[in-house]
């Protein structure tokens, strides 16, 4: 567990080096190969260290393993967001948000996503589809007027 923590604290100090915060990760990946966080972990620190192909491996054996695990979920709809995976996020935080334990923050995490995918549409010419991803964002937080203002914005 004590392995499982440096890696974790390694990944928040942003000073250090990837190849030492990835060294700490995969010690912990060592002692610790199937638990979630640790998983998780370690994509991050790859991700971080720039090797993209082995952090997606990681985030794929993480989600197949711990398919539930909102940890997982959560940093790997990041990782897809930080590609410029956008759409493949929203659909990740689609599942997330659908299913009866999701947290409170499902839902605005999805808004968020739903509002950030339409602007890369709008930007792109698209303002059909953009307008559609804002009709959804909208739907989904009645009443918010951040996001009634941001939606009414891209359907322009």
């Amino acid at each position: 567990k004590a392995l499982s923590n440096l890696c974790a604290l390694a990944l928040q100090r942003q000073h250090l080096e990837a190849s030492v915060v990835l060294g700490h990760c995969q010690v912990a990946h060592e002692a610790l190969p199937q638990v979630p966080e640790v998983l998780t972990n370690l994509a991050r620190a790859y991700q971080r260290s720039g090797a993209l192909t082995e952090a997606e491996r990681v985030f794929d054996a993480a989600r197949a393993q711990h398919p539930d695990a909102p940890f997982v979920l959560g940093h790997w709809i990041g990782f897809l967001v930080q590609s410029g995976r956008t759409g493949q996020a929203v659909q990740a935080q689609r599942q997330v948000a659908a299913r009866a334990d999701a947290p409170p923050s499902a839902r605005s995490n999805l808004v968020a996503l739903l509002l950030k995918l339409g602007g890369e549409r709008k930007s792109l010419g698209n303002h059909s589809a953009a307008c559609e991803l804002a009709r959804e964002a909208r739907a989904l937080a009645p009443g918010i007027q951040a996001v009634q203002s941001r939606a009414q914005a891209l359907c322009e």
